[in-house]
């Protein structure tokens, strides 16, 4: 009986562990914002020519 008793609260523990996620970011998933955001921020030359933009005309005024 102590067994199957033990057995049962383990698989809970278990149960709760694997679904409760804490609130917020990790400091990892935290950078990895941050440094998105800040790509975002300001374009870099590369992204404008990777998306094709140095192959546009741009009629001049």
């Amino acid at each position: 009986m102590i067994h199957s008793v033990f057995a049962l609260l383990l698989l809970l523990v278990a149960t709760v562990l694997a679904v409760y996620k804490p609130k917020g970011l990790t400091p990892y998933g935290e950078r990895r914002q941050r440094e998105q955001r800040a790509r975002q921020a300001r374009p870099r030359e590369t992204d404008a020519l990777r998306h094709g933009a140095a192959n546009r005309v741009v009629p001049r005024a």
